[in-house]
């Protein structure tokens, strides 16, 4: 048998190098709830809630509520695979989504300002709702 031949696959890969798929990373204080984005911590192996003066570079896929609980993390940009995200406010299928407090999204206001886009909704949802989006990396889009 060669290694070449088979490719191993789980649900979350913890370590360095390349990841396919979800990736690990130890919560510092937990607290973390499944489809909510996150970011770095003080410590680049440590992940948090995402706050709206954050950069959110993934999705939490399960509850890590404990301290020092595993998350299993999709990032955001490059998947293969829509994601769900909670949701702070009302959105609309095809709308632009950005980020929100809590780790939250919301569709993007028509009130002029600065905002980081996440993805767009590819479902209708409600306030503490979950919508099916495509992500992306972050990036700003000014409304006027």
């Amino acid at each position: 048998m060669n290694n070449k031949d088979y490719k191993i696959m789980s649900h979350s890969q913890f370590g360095i190098g390349t990841h396919e798929g979800l990736i690990t990373k130890r919560t510092k204080n937990g607290g973390l709830q499944a489809h909510t984005l996150v970011c770095f911590d003080a410590d680049v192996n440590e992940v948090k809630t995402c706050g709206e003066a954050d950069t959110p570079w993934g999705i939490v896929t399960r509850d890590a509520l404990t301290k020092g609980a595993l998350a299993c993390i999709q990032p955001l940009s490059g998947c293969a695979q829509t994601a769900k995200l909670k949701l702070s406010g009302v959105a609309k299928a095809g709308k632009f989504l950005c980020r929100a407090a809590e780790g939250c999204v919301r569709q993007l206001p028509e009130e002029a300002g600065v905002y980081q886009i996440i993805g767009m909704a590819l479902t209708d949802g409600l306030n503490n709702d979950y919508v099916e989006a495509i992500t992306t990396l972050p990036y700003n889009m000014e409304v006027k």
